[in-house]
């Protein structure tokens, strides 16, 4: 049936509206729109059938199509969903996705756990320094006491008010101090408390800063160095405070060569003595042995291996004994034989000295510690915080990478630290770090050797066929491949005849895909044009891919003579193409259209019949 252009576009027209309606409705419909016009009614109905059934065929292999014309919007929108989903790119975009979302919820429970353990690590710290700061308090506490109680005892006594006197008015104080008889009272009377103890050594001065008591001969009625710390000392307990000295070295107050001679480090306690008006009229200092107090408590909590506390105070240097003197004697930071305590500074040498290193610059050069500049930074600008942590490893006064915790005490005007090697105290952090990075570099990898070999697995497992069997036939070698398939030659077992399969890359996973893969195959079959491919048979690889055998056309491609031959004569083409229409023409009445029609879809060759395509 042949229309002119304007029936056709109105038989489109109408076609179209048609498809909307129920099968029912179109008849009424159809008599409508087409009254009178027989022609255009007959070309719809035909339309609308080969609409239930319509079929192409690319080259040798059928394809189902949804319908002559322009699909609707619908079913575009599902084609494209359904080739973008098809697309390898996609594909691999979908993998680096989900490889990406499981690498952060990797990397999010990992911040996780690294969070508790970093918390588990402060309180650890925590734990460790709280009972050396409690001891200390409770400590100093007693001892503050013991010293305001004698310092009140000695007020009420009229053998200190007669030293007072003797200091003040005697043309020469120091011997007049040493042969009183209210002296050898006071030493009397404070003798029994040093030998029992706590206390070792005590000394009372006056406001004009004399020795007018003590248990030491030399210093007796001298006055005090100017030249040291004590000066500042005394004047705070003559304004009435009580002084806390965490350590100090015995006779360099008074320059007494005789206890200098001698490595005492002691700890000061000191205590206003007011008369009965409240007026500070001199100071008490009673001193303990550092060594077997001060030095003690900070030995109380330990972390392992590595850990260690020690005091500090506001000028960066070590109060107390540090666990690793020998060490510290070996690197060149102490002599032998010299205490730790006010003889080491907190400061970061820039590299590990256990191991070697020496820093290039002098010790009053190199930077503070990061703990110890942190500590004294937060008590410059904010003295009300008085504890702080670094959890990063950072390097300690021998360079040694560590972590640590800090506590200020007010009163007693001196710092407590605790630290720890990284290396003992992150271990399980550590361990953790490795084998996140060793899991996700594992599982990145899996998961691409997965992934190629499954995107890849369509193209190869076919090839790995070669000289194996498909049903009845022996796959022998590749012969092309192209958008929708391979195409293999084989030979059949039995009648050793040479045939074409043919290997498509659709998934029979979907249930419609089989149904129309089926019908294409059997509409197909019964092409028997001699210039259309035969189909002999069709089923499904383990691989639940489709496949199809089909006569084995020798031969090379339109395309390939037209690259060869570069130039047809006529009569040649039109040779041709009539026996391209011919095989058209037969798929046309069976309700098939051919919608790739291209030059690399057909074969010719050479042959005796009179049939050259």
């Amino acid at each position: 049936m042949t229309l002119d252009p304007e029936s056709y576009a109105k038989a489109k027209t109408v076609f179209h509206e048609a498809l909307r309606l129920d099968p029912k409705q179109r008849s009424i419909f159809l008599s409508k729109k087409c009254e009178g016009c027989e022609e255009i009614r007959a070309e719809v109905e035909s339309l609308l059938m080969h609409h239930e059934s319509a079929y192409s065929f690319v080259g040798s292999t059928p394809k189902a199509v949804d319908i002559a014309f322009e699909p609707t919007r619908s079913t575009s929108i599902q084609h494209n969903i359904k080739r973008v989903v098809q697309n390898r790119g996609f594909r691999w975009v979908i993998l680096l996705a989900v490889v990406m979302l499981l690498a952060f919820l990797a990397k999010l429970a990992r911040d996780k756990l690294d969070a508790a353990l970093r918390a588990d690590v402060s309180a650890h710290l925590e734990n460790i320094l709280s009972p050396n700061c409690l001891t200390m308090d409770l400590w100093a506490g007693q001892l503050f006491d013991e010293s305001e109680k004698w310092a009140k005892a000695l007020a009420d006594d009229a053998a200190l008010r007669e030293l007072i006197q003797i200091s003040r008015n005697s043309g020469n104080p120091e011997e007049a101090l040493k042969n009183a008889q209210a002296q050898r009272h006071i030493q009397r009377l404070m003798e029994p408390t040093l030998q029992s103890g706590p206390f070792t050594h005590y000394v009372i001065i006056d406001d004009t800063y004399r020795n007018i008591s003590t248990d030491t001969r030399y210093s007796l009625g001298r006055k005090l160095d100017v030249s040291t710390d004590v000066m500042l000392v005394v004047d705070r307990q003559l304004n009435g405070e009580q002084v806390f000295v965490p350590r100090w070295q015995m006779g360099t107050a008074f320059r007494d060569p005789e206890l200098m001679k001698r490595p005492e480090l002691v700890s000061w306690f000191g205590s206003p003595i007011r008369d009965a008006s409240g007026r500070v009229i001199a100071v008490l200092g009673l001193a303990v042995d550092v060594t077997r107090t001060f030095d003690v408590i900070f030995r109380i909590g330990r972390w392992g291996n590595s850990g260690e506390t020690y005091g500090f105070n506001k000028r960066g240097q070590m109060l107390s004994e540090s666990r690793f003197s020998r060490q510290l004697v070996d690197i060149g930071l102490l002599k032998e034989g010299q205490s730790s305590g006010l003889n080491v500074y907190l400061k970061d040498p820039g590299g590990d000295m256990t191991k070697g290193f020496r820093p290039e610059r002098p010790g009053e050069e190199l930077p503070f510690t990061r703990l110890v500049s942190k500590a004294l930074t937060s008590l410059r600008l904010n003295p009300q915080v008085t504890h702080g942590y670094v959890l990063e490893p950072y390097r300690d006064y021998r360079g040694v990478e560590v972590i640590g915790a800090w506590q200020w005490h007010p009163k007693l005007e001196l710092g407590m630290i605790t630290e720890v090697n990284a290396d003992e105290a992150l271990l399980t952090k550590r361990f953790i770090d490795r084998a996140y990075l060793t899991l996700i570099i594992l599982f990145i990898s899996v998961t691409a050797l997965a992934s190629i070999a499954y995107f890849n697995l369509i193209r190869i497992r076919p090839a790995a066929l070669l000289g194996s069997r498909m049903g009845q036939y022996r796959l022998l070698r590749k012969i092309s491949e192209g958008g929708i398939g391979e195409i293999y030659l084989a030979k059949h077992e039995f009648l050793k005849r040479p045939t074409a399969i043919k290997i498509l890359k659709c998934d029979s996973s979907d249930p419609d895909s089989l149904k129309r893969f089926e019908a294409e195959v059997r509409a197909t079959s019964q092409l028997t044009h001699h210039n259309t491919v035969a189909i002999y048979d069709f089923g499904m690889l383990k691989t639940r891919r489709f496949y199809y055998a089909m006569e084995y056309l020798p031969g090379i491609s339109l395309a390939k003579l037209i690259e060869l031959e570069q130039w047809l004569p006529y009569s040649r083409v039109i040779y041709l193409l009539l026996q391209v229409c011919g095989s058209l023409q037969e798929a046309h009445r069976l309700g098939l259209i051919h919608r790739d029609i291209k030059p690399l879809n057909f074969r010719a060759r050479i042959t005796t019949n009179p049939s050259g395509l």
